[in-house]
C-alpha cells in the first residue's frame, strides 16, 4: 500500500463519510469520499467499497468501480449502496456496521481507509 502518502494517490480521510438514510422504503449506505491525485500525471484507479457486520464479518453489500483522477488534484466521488434487512443501532449494540474502501492501481492495493457507522430506525 502507499504508505508514504506524499507522492501518489490516496483517500482523503477527512472526506470519508458514511450515513444511513432511508429511500424509497429501502435502506441506504450514503457514502462520500474524496481521493487524492499528488502525481504528475493523470491516472484511473479502481475502488472497492465492502460493507460488513462488524460481529459476524458477514458482507452486506459491495461496489466496485473505476474513476479517474487528475494529476496533483482532488475528486470527489459519492456512493448508495443498498443494504437489505439491516440490524438497526441502538445505544447498548453500538456501530454495527463497517464501511471499507480500498483503492487499486491495476491490481495493485494503493491505501484502504475504514469506518464504522449503523443504521438508526426513525421513532
Amino acid at each position: 500500500m502507499n504508505e508514504n502518502k506524499e507522492q501518489g494517490i490516496s483517500i482523503v480521510r477527512e472526506g470519508f463519510i458514511v450515513r444511513s438514510e432511508m429511500r424509497c422504503g429501502k435502506w441506504i449506505a450514503n457514502i462520500a469520499l474524496g481521493l487524492k491525485n499528488t502525481t504528475d500525471e493523470d491516472k484511473t484507479v479502481t475502488v472497492l467499497c465492502d460493507i460488513t457486520e462488524k460481529e459476524s464479518g458477514k458482507r452486506a453489500t459491495e461496489y466496485k468501480f473505476h474513476t479517474f483522477t487528475y494529476k496533483n488534484n482532488i475528486v470527489e466521488k459519492s456512493m448508495l449502496l443498498y443494504v437489505e434487512d439491516p440490524k438497526m443501532w441502538d445505544a447498548s449494540e453500538g456501530l454495527l456496521y463497517s464501511c471499507c474502501v480500498k483503492l487499486f492501481d491495476g491490481k495493485t492495493q494503493i491505501d484502504e481507509a475504514s469506518t464504522d457507522f449503523g443504521f438508526i430506525a426513525d421513532k
